[in-house]
């Protein structure tokens, strides 16, 4: 593994085999080698839609992961392979764990807050029908700590992630206007912290926000010129979930 691991054409594939199997038979000290290799085969394969082989990696490093960190990463990886394999309630299990896991290691505030973001979002923007009472409360809790960690971390890109949770959470749940009017306000800056930041992906969640939350306090022609502005960033966006997602919107 070490060998493979100094050349500069072996792929992380072959070399996070080599070290989980001296892992397994029982090398300790190849364990945490192994873990980050395992960890990194999993992004690689992920970039390449090969959920399959990252849930794999991911699982396996799950097993000899030896910290709450290793784990906790560990964790997320598999709920990002179960995300993108579409299994969401596979995927916020995943999410849970890690950030019971990442708060336990005590993570800095902007590896708790990007986990805090993960769980939250799954049924804010993706399963909101499922939001039951209890979850509402959690769903709350997580959002204020991630906010406040990803602020004190300077992260933007998390900040407005989370806030534009916040405002679809307000979209799921409430019924009259008041509380969708005062959540526009949390989609506009979250859009405007998305542009600041220049990630198209996270300008179009933003979007997608505001656009429901107009919807649904009855300023029809404001919310379609916002998915006509978001339907324009398809071509830029690398998730395929996102592009289907912007395509029905525009069509409702």
């Amino acid at each position: 593994a070490q060998e493979l691991e100094g050349s500069p054409d072996a792929g992380s594939q072959a070399v996070a085999g080599h070290y989980a199997a001296a892992a397994t038979l029982g090398e300790r000290t190849a364990r945490p080698p192994a873990v980050r290799v395992l960890l990194q085969a999993a992004r690689e394969a992920r970039a390449v839609e090969a959920h399959g082989l990252a849930l794999r990696n991911a699982v396996l490093a799950r097993q000899l992961a030896d910290s709450d960190r290793e784990r906790a990463l560990a964790a997320e990886a598999a709920g990002d392979a179960h995300w993108m394999a579409e299994h969401l309630d596979d995927a916020r299990a995943a999410y849970l764990d890690a950030l019971e896991l990442g708060v336990a290691a005590e993570l800095g505030p902007e590896d708790r807050a990007r986990l805090r973001w993960k769980w939250v979002d799954l049924p804010t923007r993706w399963q909101g029908s499922v939001i039951t009472s209890p979850d509402r409360e959690r769903i709350e809790a997580e959002i204020a700590a991630g906010l406040a960690e990803a602020r004190s971390a300077g992260s933007v890109l998390t900040e407005a992630r989370l806030l534009i949770a916040q405002a679809l959470l307000v979209y799921r749940l409430e019924t009259t206007v008041p509380p969708q009017e005062a959540a526009l306000a949390v989609a506009d800056r979250a859009l405007e912290l998305a542009e600041q930041v220049g990630r198209p992906v996270i300008v179009s969640a933003a979007i997608d926000a505001r656009s429901v939350l107009l919807q649904s306090v009855g300023r029809y022609a404001e919310a379609l010129g916002m998915d006509e502005r978001r339907f324009a960033l398809v071509r830029s966006l690398p998730s395929r979930e996102e592009q289907m997602d912007i395509c029905s919107s525009v069509a409702r």
